[in-house]
């Protein structure tokens, strides 16, 4: 896949997650808490329900599980999807397929993981997914052009990953190297894509972004 970067000034964002909910007239109000509190998870919009995934209550308690925010009865339900294999801190999820991709992450032994594991609401059941290239953590994914793509994150100390993958689901169903690595190298950035290109906002690096 070939995959064009352009370098822009950074963009502040303040982002609230599921602290309150936002409406037509720009007013905030306070939302439903989730019952476990967490860190460093990831979340999707799939079906009509937000999923949040992962996390960690603490340093040393990395979550496997998942609460799902039902929108007609306003409440958190975690004991509708089941739990997946690999407790994850600092993962990255997107929606494909119909099927959640859950990618990345720190394990409960401190270990900074390539692995994927897929939800399938249809069966209500997790699988493993075809590994990553490279392990990281703190990345974000995207899809661009009909495929799933992971970018950035960390795999130890200041070791920031430049190299884009992207899930080759029709073709090889294996990641591929993009041919385009990221200009700036970051961790824990945002990551939106619009109309064939993606953008990457703020983030942690060696050097300022």
């Amino acid at each position: 896949m070939n995959i064009q970067l352009r370098s822009r000034k950074p963009v502040w964002i303040l982002l609230l997650l599921l602290g309150g909910l936002l409406h037509a007239q720009g007013d905030w109000e306070a939302g439903v808490p989730l019952n476990t509190p967490r860190y460093g998870a990831t979340s999707v919009v799939l079906n009509g329900y937000i999923y949040v995934l992962g996390g960690a209550r603490n340093t040393n308690l990395i979550l496997n599980t998942v609460e799902r925010y039902n929108p007609q009865t306003k409440s958190w339900e975690d004991t509708i999807v089941p739990n997946f294999v690999q407790p994850r801190l600092d993962a990255a999820a997107i929606v494909f397929d119909g099927k959640i991709y859950l990618t990345g992450g720190r394990n409960s032994q401190g270990d900074i993981t390539d692995e994927v594991e897929i939800y399938d609401p249809g069966s209500n059941a997790w699988s493993s997914g075809e590994r990553m290239n490279r392990e990281r953590r703190g990345h974000s994914a995207v899809i661009l052009n009909g495929s799933i793509c992971v970018m950035g994150g960390f795999r130890e100390g200041t070791d920031y990953v430049d190299e884009i993958e992207w899930f080759d689901y029709y073709g090889s169903g294996e990641w591929e190297k993009a041919d385009t690595d990221i200009v700036s190298p970051r961790s824990n950035m945002f990551a939106a894509a619009v109309n064939n290109r993606f953008y990457m906002f703020g983030g942690i690096a060696v050097v300022p972004i």
